[in-house]
């Protein structure tokens, strides 16, 4: 069995939504991600 593993672009790139989603919708907690505003953004 043979198992890669390669570097995931989603993570460098989209972490500034998700930095300003969580200040916008829940400072200091991550209840933004069941937030469906969010995610609709």
């Amino acid at each position: 069995m043979a198992v890669g593993f390669d570097i995931d672009d989603t993570v460098l790139f989209s972490s500034p939504g998700f930095w300003r989603g969580q200040k916008t919708f829940s400072p200091g907690s991550e209840d933004y991600l069941k937030n469906p505003q969010f995610w609709e953004k």
